[in-house]
């Protein structure tokens, strides 16, 4: 997709949806959040901020199970009877 592109595809779904209210606040709430500039970081709650730490800590020590891993024990028991 060319750079512009983009804005033109964002100013068609807008005329396309000119009647339709509520998508057009929730895009221009989405907008204007994002030009706000604030780290989602301060909108956590301190138990998903120690959550975050936690894992971060797990990862760093090595106590982490690849995707692939688990993905494979997943189908493993399903395919028991």
């Amino acid at each position: 997709m060319k750079d512009i592109e983009l804005p033109i595809d964002l100013i068609q779904l807008i005329l396309e949806n000119k009647s339709n209210t509520a998508f057009l606040k929730k895009l221009a709430d989405y907008a204007f959040k994002l030009r706000e500039k604030d780290d989602w970081w301060d909108e956590l709650t301190e138990t998903q901020k120690n959550f975050v730490h936690k894992s971060a800590a797990q990862i760093d020590e090595g106590k982490v199970v690849p995707n692939a891993t688990v993905r494979e024990e997943i189908k493993q028991r399903l395919r028991r009877p």
